[in-house]
This record gives structure tokens, sequence and C-alpha cells, in this order.
């Protein structure tokens, strides 16, 4: 169900997270990929709850740490009919949707943060 619970603290403490800066631009700090671990681990209970915008965190972080599994899922996609070469403009492309990544993993872990913060406000 999601694909970072096997990651190890090791490779998490390894990644390094490019456009650091602009992160810290948009979320006030750098992003931590092992803190994003841990919240994506924690809001769904060790892994074991489904819940959407942790997924789309695990996704993205997932990609960050393997980005070469990236390009794999997006020569599948193409594969099963969806029409995108792999010509310097989608390099360019993927290197754009990349930063996104970035930016967005930054952003839901924000929100998962303050769902958490929540959860324990209420309880």
């Amino acid at each position: 169900m999601y694909k970072v619970k096997d990651v190890t603290r090791e490779e998490l403490k390894n990644l390094q997270v490019p456009n650091q800066e602009m992160i810290e631009r948009y979320r006030g700090s750098t992003l931590n990929p092992l803190e994003s671990f841990q919240l994506i681990k924690e809001s769904t209970e060790e892994f074991t709850k489904d819940d959407p915008v942790a997924k789309e965190a695990d996704q993205l972080l997932y990609w960050l740490i393997y980005p070469d599994k990236q390009e794999k899922e997006m020569k599948q996609v193409h594969e099963e009919g969806i029409k995108e070469t792999m010509s310097q403009k989608s390099f360019e492309e993927m290197k754009m949707k990349e930063k996104e990544r970035v930016r967005e993993l930054a952003l839901l872990d924000l929100e998962l943060e303050l769902e958490m913060e929540s959860k324990k406000k209420t309880a």
C-alpha cells in the first residue's frame, strides 16, 4: 500500500533533497525526509490506514528517494497508451516535475503536521 514503508533510516538520512532554498521560502524550513517519513508513518498508523494525503506524500517521497523508479513508472504509463516521448523537452518537463514534487511534498508535509496537531488537540 505504501512504498516508503521499507525505506531505511540510512537512506533517508543520506538523501540529498534538491531545491532546499526554494522549499525554505515556501514553508519556512528545509524539508527533512526522515521527518516526512515519520509523519506519513504516524498519520497512517504504521502504514495500515488508507489516507489519500499520506499516499500522495508517500509517492512523492518515494520518487525523491528513487528518481529512477519515477522514470520507469512513466515509461509504464507510456506503454499503457499515454503518448509521451523522452525527448529533451520531456526531460526538462521531468526536471520541472521533480521540483514540483519537492514543493508538493513540502506542502503535504505541513498538511500532515497540521492534521496530527489538530488530532492531538482534540484528543
